[in-house]
């Protein structure tokens, strides 16, 4: 049995504002080159749940970022403070937004909400192989 150990786990806070979203795309940034891993489809991901994050729940929110020691795979929460689930289903295709959900789990190999007693729920996203994450 082999065990994964974590080369990078970072978490960081942020308010509830707009401009926190660029801000969570930027420490993820740096702890995946802490890592020397490169993701072409995190920054997307990420912006689209901390923006979920800033706009639904409008509560502080968290991200975590998990990096195993293989660096074969990455998981990335994002934590708020809002019971409500993502919803993920039909939109009018003229909507200016609404994607988010749909837009990880079309690009993440896994995805899903980790609901937390009575303190809000973390969304989730998980990125692994080479498709997915390229060492640097």
């Amino acid at each position: 049995m082999q065990v994964q150990v974590q080369r990078v786990r970072a978490q960081r806070s942020f308010e509830p504002r707009p401009d926190q979203v660029g801000a969570a795309r930027s420490f993820v940034a740096g702890a995946l080159a802490e890592a020397g891993t490169v993701s072409p489809d995190v920054a997307l991901l990420v912006s689209e749940l901390a923006t979920n994050a800033v706009l639904h729940a409008r509560t502080r929110f968290a991200v975590e970022v998990l990096v195993e020691d293989d660096g074969d795979h990455l998981r990335v929460g994002v934590t708020d403070l809002d019971a409500r689930l993502p919803i993920l289903g039909g939109l009018d295709p003229d909507a200016s937004g609404g994607r988010g959900i749909a837009l990880v789990r079309a690009l993440a190999d896994a995805w899903g909400v980790h609901c937390r007693a009575g303190s809000g729920k973390t969304v989730w996203f998980e990125l692994t192989g080479s498709r997915s994450l390229l060492a640097c």
